[in-house]
């Protein structure tokens, strides 16, 4: 995907050394070598729950905001200071954003639905089953309440890339042999790195605002995704161990149907799932015989 850099307006990117954040901050870097990037490690420092670190002089036409506590049980384990981040220092940043003139996008989550029907759009109403969800779930409200027409939020299911992804902790539970367990009962749409750069950029060119679904083109279950990649790289099936989300043992309710539809975005050109495994089954095998 070739883009130049006179199509898309400047970005900075808000919690630039995590999972999503430096990916993304490595693509616009590729468009505009300008691009600025946060985060708490490097000069100069931003620290999402510290508003006096915000002071920056930002000259931007958008502000992605990746920053913030995703981990589940965290949420679960801490709902107090998880939701003064997620939720209250997060909205008080688009706040601030907004202020400046700058249009905030913000990650939401699939897990704002209870998950028992699947196949959710945009206009499908959010009930939330544990503190992560809920914690996302206001802050879309909060937002769609005060900002829906100078704010973008990007409701998103499960992403992945090419590393240090949980596609790629399967395929080294499958090499080191060892019991992969995958819940029958799991299903969400997955999508790749490569593919919310496509859609954000995709929204800075059309202009657009509100909230978008943003997923894969296929729901899965996680037991099939392991199924494929063990089809795909020809690894032992015998060691799926296929287990359902009550299995878990954890103190909090996942929602088991998490499937989307991004009906606004409308975007028919996503990367399938099969395509990318196949992709990472060819950069394997390319290494391997490098030795």
């Amino acid at each position: 995907m070739y883009i130049k850099n006179d199509e898309i307006p400047e970005t900075i990117i808000f919690g630039s050394n995590g999972y999503i954040g430096s990916y993304l901050l490595d693509r616009y870097k590729q468009i505009d070598e300008s691009t600025i990037g946060f985060n708490r490690d490097e000069s100069p420092a931003f620290d999402l729950m510290d508003s006096t670190s915000w002071e920056f002089d930002l000259r931007a036409k958008y502000g992605i905001v990746c920053a913030g506590t995703t981990k589940i049980s965290k949420c679960e384990s801490d709902p107090i200071n998880t939701e003064f981040v997620n939720v209250q220092q997060t909205y008080k940043l688009v706040e601030h954003l907004v202020k400046l003139e700058i249009i905030p996008i913000v990650f939401s989550s699939d897990y704002v639905f209870d998950g028992l029907d699947g196949s959710y759009t945009e206009l499908s109403k959010t009930k939330a089953v544990n503190e992560y969800g809920k914690q996302k779930q206001l802050l879309e409200e909060k937002i769609s309440e005060n900002f829906s027409d100078r704010c973008i939020i990007l409701r998103l299911s499960k992403v992945y890339g090419d590393k240090d992804s949980f596609i790629s902790e399967i395929i080294d539970l499958f090499r080191h042999k060892k019991s992969v367990k995958v819940a029958t009962d799991q299903i969400f749409c997955p999508i790749h790195l490569k593919d919310v750069f496509k859609a954000i950029v995709h929204i800075q060119k059309e202009r657009l605002t509100g909230l978008f679904n943003l997923c894969g083109p296929e729901a899965f279950p996680r037991d099939t995704i392991a199924d494929l990649i063990a089809s795909k790289f020809n690894f032992n099936k015998s060691l799926i161990h296929k287990i359902s989300l009550k299995n878990l043992g954890e103190n909090f309710q996942r929602p088991f149907n998490t499937s989307m539809e991004s009906v606004r975005l409308n975007l028919k050109k996503f990367s399938s799932l099969e395509d990318n495994i196949e992709k990472l089954l060819e950069n394997y095998e390319r290494k391997k015989s490098l030795g």
